[in-house]
Formats: C-alpha cells, sequence, structure tokens
C-alpha cells in the first residue's frame, strides 16, 4: 500500500492530471493512436540503452552514497523521481544536442535550489491542482508565440511570459513567508537530505550525459558523412570517418566546431578532405 502522505500537494495534482490526461487519450482514437506512437518511440532499443546506461550509471553512484545518508520514504522517493523522469530527461537533452553547460553549478542553482525551495511549502490540493493546468497552458501557448512570425502573437507571448513570472514570483514569496515564520524547515535534517541529494546526482550524472551527447553528435556527424560519399567506394567513408575520430577524440567542443565549418559535401578526393579539416582544427585551436 503506498503512503500518499510522502507526496506534496503539487506532487498529488500532478499525479491526477497525468492520470486524467492518459485517462481521455485511451478514450480517442487519434490521441490514443498518437500515444501508441509515442510508446514506440520511447522503446525504441537505442534509446532503451541509453537509459539502461544511466539507471546503471544512477544504481552505482546510489550505492556508493547511500551509507552516508540517513534514507526516508520521501528521499526515496525523491530517488525514483529523479531516476526514472529526471534522467531521462537530461538523457533526452543530450540526445537532442542541447548544450551542457560549463559550469554544472549554473544548471544546478537554475533547478534544484530554486525547485526545493518552492516546494518546502505548497497550496492546498485544490489550489494546485486548478493552478497547475493554468500554469502548463500559459507556458505552451507563450512557447508558440514567441516562435510564430506573427508580431501580434510575439506580444501576446511577452504577456503570457509575464504572466507566468507573476505566478512564479507569487510562490517563491509564499514559500518566503512561510519560511520566515518557521525558518527551522530550512535546516531540518531531512530537508538538507532533499536538496543535497538531487545536485549529488546531478553533478555525478553529468559525465555520463558528455558520453551520451559525444555518441550522438559523432552519430549525427557520421550519417552525413556517409551521405556525402554516395558516390565514392566505401574506403573513402572509412578514411575520412577515421580522419574525424583522430582529430576529434573526446573533445566535444572541437567535434561541434568541426561539425559546424567543415563542408562535407564539398570534397571528392581524401586528401583535399584532410587539408581542410586540419585548417579547420587549426583554427578551432587560435580562436
Amino acid at each position: 500500500m503506498i503512503d500518499i502522505t510522502i507526496f506534496s500537494s503539487r506532487e498529488l495534482a500532478l499525479i491526477a492530471w497525468t492520470i486524467i490526461i492518459l485517462t481521455w487519450m485511451c478514450f480517442s482514437q487519434k490521441l490514443r493512436q498518437s500515444l501508441k506512437n509515442f510508446f514506440k518511440a520511447f522503446f525504441a532499443i537505442k534509446l532503451q540503452i541509453f537509459f539502461l546506461g544511466g539507471y546503471i550509471y544512477l544504481a552505482l553512484t546510489l550505492f556508493f552514497i547511500s551509507k552516508g545518508i540517513h534514507w526516508n520514504t520521501v528521499l526515496v522517493k525523491d530517488c525514483i523521481i529523479f531516476v526514472f523522469i529526471t534522467s531521462i530527461l537530461m538523457i533526452g537533452g543530450a540526445i537532442e544536442q542541447k548544450r551542457i553547460r560549463n559550469n554544472i553549478f549554473d544548471t544546478i542553482k537554475a533547478t534544484t535550489i530554486i525547485a526545493f525551495y518552492i516546494n518546502i511549502f505548497t497550496f492546498c490540493f485544490i489550489a494546485e491542482f486548478i493552478l497547475l493546468p493554468v500554469i502548463v497552458f500559459f507556458s505552451m501557448t507563450a512557447a508558440y508565440a514567441r516562435v510564430s512570425k506573427n508580431v501580434d502573437e510575439n506580444k501576446a507571448g511577452c504577456l503570457l511570459d509575464f504572466c507566468i513570472n507573476v505566478i512564479y514570483l507569487g510562490i517563491i514569496v509564499y514559500s518566503g513567508i512561510k519560511i520566515y515564520q518557521n525558518p527551522s524547515v530550512i535546516i531540518e535534517e531531512q530537508s538538507v537530505y532533499s536538496l543535497i541529494l538531487p545536485i549529488i546526482l546531478t553533478v555525478c550524472f553529468t559525465p555520463y550525459l558528455f558520453i551520451v551527447k559525444l555518441y550522438s553528435a559523432y552519430e549525427y556527424f557520421l550519417i552525413r558523412l556517409k551521405a556525402s560519399t554516395t558516390n565514392l567506394s566505401p574506403k573513402h567513408y572509412r578514411i575520412r570517418r577515421n580522419m574525424i575520430i583522430k582529430s576529434c577524440g573526446a573533445n566535444l567542443n572541437k567535434l561541434e566546431y568541426v561539425i559546424k565549418h567543415l563542408k562535407i559535401f564539398m570534397y571528392k578526393d581524401d586528401d583535399e578532405f584532410k587539408r581542410a579539416l586540419n585548417i579547420i582544427c587549426i583554427n578551432y585551436q587560435h580562436q
């Protein structure tokens, strides 16, 4: 039997809306087909290999740090959320070639610490249940309006962004007032663990994300490289592939620079390809 008291009202509202949306999708033929396509893509073998590798990596990380933490049901819940939700989103971002910041602490400050702060105190379930879809609707509409070519829609997007910021500011102020009224909650042992554990997991998970991003970048580039040598013999692809790997190695920034500047479809001769690659590598070193 699951003890729902380990979930905050915000988490319960999120669970409730997830169940409602999934149920609605199951009863709609078009949405049901979209859901099937999503699961088909999600459970692709290559993706599952990335996820399984992440799970094993995080399991080993938790094994080594577990002895230094006083575990309870809330921390176990936080770990499960990080492993099965946060890590998947982070791996997905790495696969999509989203930038991994050089300063990981900026990411921690922007996510873990702020999330911890605004989740110390939550509104009642009804308020969270109403507030959650409003924020999601405003966020999705604002995201669409920002990329729209219509000037009026761009202005509407700015207005929605302002509304979202006001809502978040209200939540932060509310949490701040509650912390001021009960400051001891911020230094309680389990509260400290709830803050530190996601930070430790995020930092420890960064090397794995780097590996995923490096592999994805090579895969993307080598697919294009193979397409550029379609009219040539297979040995030309192997020669050029080896040149790229030898030149870039595990240097992700260098690889991204080469991907951006090397016009792979221009070169029919391997020597010409090598000269262009060497020039780009020299420019990278002097940038």
